[in-house]
C-alpha cells in the first residue's frame, strides 16, 4: 500500500499501528488501506485530530453521526466531506459553522437561510454572509449581528497587534520589562513612536510640557 512516511508498497501497517499515526496526524488517514478507512475507531481518531481527514473516510463512515460531528467540530469545513444526508441536518450544520462561520457554504440553501443557523455562522465570521440568502442578509437583526461580529473581530486583531508589540519590546530591550525607570520610559516612548510610525505612516507630534 500507500505510505506517506516511507512510500513503502511492500506491506501494510497493522491497525493498532494505523491507529496511533492517526491519532498523531489524521491526514495519515489518505495512505491507509480501504478497510481501514472504514474502520470506526482509526477514522475518529483521526478526524478528532484533524477534521479534513474525513475526505478519505468510506462513504459509510461519512454518514456516520458521530464520526461526522467530531470532524466538524475540529474543523468546521470539513462539514463538505459529510453525506448529504448529515448535510441536510441543521444541528450538524449549526456545529460545523460554529466552528467555521464560512462552512455554511456547504449548507442546502433552505439552511442558508434559517436564522437559527445564520446567526452563528456570522457570530463565527461576519464574512459568511456571502452564503445567507438576499432576503435574509437584508433584515435588521442579520445586519446587526455582521456589525457585531466585525467589531469582535476588529478587537480581536487589535488585541494580536498588542501582544505583537509588547514582544517586539521586550525583544527591543532584552532581558526588561517595561518598568517606569527614567531609562525605559526613554526606551518605551523611542518605541512607541516608532510603532505609531510604522501603524499611521508618521510620527506623533511633540508637545511642550505646560
Amino acid at each position: 500500500m500507500f505510505r506517506l512516511d516511507s512510500f513503502d508498497l511492500s506491506r501494510e501497517d497493522s491497525p493498532n499501528t494505523v491507529l496511533k499515526k492517526v491519532t498523531a496526524g489524521g491526514l495519515y488517514l489518505a495512505g491507509v488501506s480501504d478497510h481501514m478507512q472504514n474502520d470506526a475507531d482509526i477514522v475518529l481518531a483521526a478526524v478528532t485530530q484533524n477534521g479534513i481527514a474525513l475526505q478519505f473516510a468510506s462513504d459509510t463512515l461519512r454518514d456516520n453521526e458521530t464520526v461526522v460531528l467530531a470532524a466538524v467540530t475540529q474543523n468546521g469545513h470539513a462539514f463538505k466531506y459529510a453525506s448529504n444526508r448529515l448535510k441536510k441536518k441543521k444541528d450538524f450544520v449549526i456545529a460545523a459553522v460554529t466552528q467555521s462561520g464560512n462552512a455554511l457554504g456547504y449548507a442546502p440553501v433552505w439552511l442558508q437561510n434559517d436564522r437559527a443557523v445564520v446567526l452563528p455562522a456570522i457570530a463565527q465570521n461576519a464574512s459568511a454572509i456571502e452564503h445567507v440568502g438576499y432576503k435574509l442578509r437584508r433584515e435588521k437583526d442579520v445586519k446587526e449581528a455582521v456589525q457585531r461580529s466585525e467589531a469582535a473581530a476588529a478587537e480581536r486583531s487589535e488585541a494580536a497587534a498588542a501582544e505583537r508589540r509588547a514582544d517586539a519590546f521586550h525583544d527591543f530591550v532584552p532581558g526588561s520589562h517595561p518598568t517606569k525607570t527614567p531609562k525605559n520610559l526613554k526606551i518605551m516612548k523611542t518605541f512607541r513612536d516608532e510603532v505609531f510610525a510604522m501603524d499611521y505612516g508618521y510620527r506623533p507630534k511633540k508637545t511642550n510640557p505646560q
